[in-house]
């Protein structure tokens, strides 16, 4: 609110280390189940760090029907909303989110209602950050898209993938910032000069011989 959207290198930077932490939380079984914006905290020694596990639950448990829905209405999942099995792709929707917020300075969706907000996150596909922060690359706009994507099974296959995407997409905002191009045309040699033409032959050995 102070500061306006956060700077996209260091949005990136946090957005790794709480991938670490998911992603050691899911090897261990767990999906986070409440990310947002409020459950990371930021420590000058040690980095960005997940707290409140407590809406955690087993991986790919599913969530029965009828049941309430807990969480933070701007970052939970659409399958959460949906009351559908989640998994650790959901902890990455939210995650997603919250990466969204903090480099546009808003949330993907908001609504004067619970309901508006769940209708809009189930039937809409979130603006392009690209067209909200024009500062930010298209690597990174990528990654969030992909992160947000309705559909649990086109988001990311694992932590690792989402992770190896995340620091192509710091390398990228780093050179923007530095004026470095990674992606320089293809260079092309000029085109060799033709050889010159073979001198004449004369004629005159061939008179003397005569």
């Amino acid at each position: 609110e102070a500061d306006g959207p956060m700077n996209e290198e260091r949005a990136l930077d946090l957005t790794i280390e709480v991938t670490e932490g998911l992603r050691a939380a899911y090897k261990n079984q767990m999906i986070h189940g409440d990310i947002k914006p409020a459950n990371i905290f930021i420590a000058e020694d040690v980095g960005a760090k997940v707290l409140d596990f407590g809406l955690a639950k087993l991986a790919n448990v599913e969530v029965s029907e009828g049941g309430e829905i807990w969480g933070s209405p701007y970052y939970i999942s659409p399958e959460r909303v949906g009351q559908k099995a989640e998994d650790f792709r959901s902890d990455v929707y939210s995650l997603g989110a919250t990466l969204f917020h903090l480099m546009a300075g808003r949330p993907p969706f908001d609504a004067e209602t619970a309901d508006e907000l769940a209708a809009k996150r189930l039937n809409e596909k979130p603006p392009l950050l690209r067209e909200i922060n024009g500062e930010l690359t298209a690597k990174t706009e990528q990654v969030v898209n992909k992160m947000l994507n309705k559909s649990i099974f086109l988001r990311y296959r694992d932590y690792d993938a989402l992770m190896e995407d995340l620091r192509d997409a710091k390398t990228e905002a780093t050179a923007k910032r530095l004026g470095v191009s990674l992606h320089p045309e293809q260079y092309r040699p000029p085109e060799p000069e033709p050889p010159p033409p073979p001198p004449a032959k004369s004629v005159l050995p061939l008179m003397l011989g005569g």
